[in-house]
C-alpha cells in the first residue's frame, strides 16, 4: 500500500516538476543576466497583490468559520 502511494506521489512530483522547471529556469536566467527591469517589477507587484488578497480572504474565512455556531 505504501509503495503504491509512493509511486503516485513520485508520478505527481515528476509531472509537476516537468511543467514548472522550464519556466523557472527561463526566469532565473533572465533575472541573473539582466536583473529586474521593465515589466518584471509590474509582474511581481501584480502577483504580490493577488497573493495578498488571497491570504486576507483565507484569514477572513477562517475567523468567520471559527465564530459560526455549531448545531
Amino acid at each position: 500500500m505504501f509503495s503504491l502511494l509512493n509511486h503516485f506521489l513520485n508520478l505527481f512530483y515528476i509531472n509537476f516538476y516537468a511543467q514548472v522547471a522550464p519556466g523557472y529556469d527561463a526566469a532565473r536566467e533572465h533575472l541573473s543576466t539582466k536583473g529586474i527591469q521593465g515589466k518584471d517589477m509590474l509582474v511581481f507587484v501584480v502577483f504580490g497583490v493577488i497573493a495578498l488578497v488571497f491570504i486576507i480572504f483565507l484569514v477572513f474565512v477562517y475567523f468567520k468559520e471559527k465564530n459560526r455556531p455549531r448545531y
